[in-house]
């Protein structure tokens, strides 16, 4: 089946298309290494005659920890927050989740003027405006999210750590555990969404020259080149 006249594939032999694709795989493999997180906990409470279910559990795929109860050892029907106030990352993931949204947006906006709206592309100035407007903003925006998310990914390891659940166990009266804990959890899937915002932040910066290089018209250049 031929494929329609107006789409032109052969843009994808050209950096400032090429790295679209690029991008696009780099943005999925963040989001599904996000998404790929989770975080199980599982303890002993300290032996009683008034306890005799023992074992407490926490399974959960948030990155706010201060909002997550655990059932007491002391009283078996109560439910309370383990760890402290401020030990939530909700609001970085939510930006990192935001961003990633948006750049894929543009991603897929800019494939598309490539492929099946060439020449609007090259005879209209401010939809060439728009393309480099954009991947600049996407830029400053990873650059962001990438710092935000570097620190806190660095946060959820350490208020998911072993040693800082313990300490929170022992401290709090209503479980008083100072052994036996026992967590389960894939942090390395932090440290690749990491990897791939910064990748991210390195393709948005050349895109972003590749576009004000050779499509924005200048004196000496032809505006209906894409490279």
């Amino acid at each position: 089946m031929p494929l329609p006249a107006n789409l032109r594939l052969n843009a994808f032999k050209y950096p400032i298309a090429f790295i679209r694709v690029i991008e696009l795989v780099f943005i999925i493999i963040a989001l599904s290494s996000i998404n790929g997180w989770f975080y199980k906990l599982k303890f002993t409470c300290p032996s009683t005659n008034a306890t005799t279910d023992l074992e407490r559990t926490a399974d959960f795929t948030t990155f706010s920890f201060d909002t997550i109860k655990v059932k007491s050892c002391d009283q078996p029907e109560q439910f309370v927050n383990l760890w402290k106030e401020g030990e939530g990352f909700s609001a970085s993931s939510g930006f990192f989740y935001f961003v990633q949204a948006l750049a894929l947006i543009s991603l897929l906006a800019g494939i598309f003027l490539y492929v099946v709206l060439w020449e609007l592309y090259t005879n209209e100035g401010r939809v060439r405006l728009g393309d480099l407007a954009l991947t600049a903003l996407c830029f400053i925006l990873f650059f962001f999210c990438s710092s935000i998310w570097w620190s806190s990914s660095n946060g959820i390891g350490f208020v998911g750590s072993q040693e800082h659940v313990t300490q929170l166990l022992k401290e709090n009266p209503h479980f008083g555990v100072t052994e036996g804990v026992q967590i389960d959890t894939k942090n390395s899937l932090l440290t690749i969404s990491v990897l791939c915002a910064w990748v991210s932040v390195v393709l948005y910066a050349v895109n972003t020259w590749y576009i004000w290089k050779e499509i924005t018209p200048t004196p000496t250049s032809n505006p209906t080149s894409i490279a």
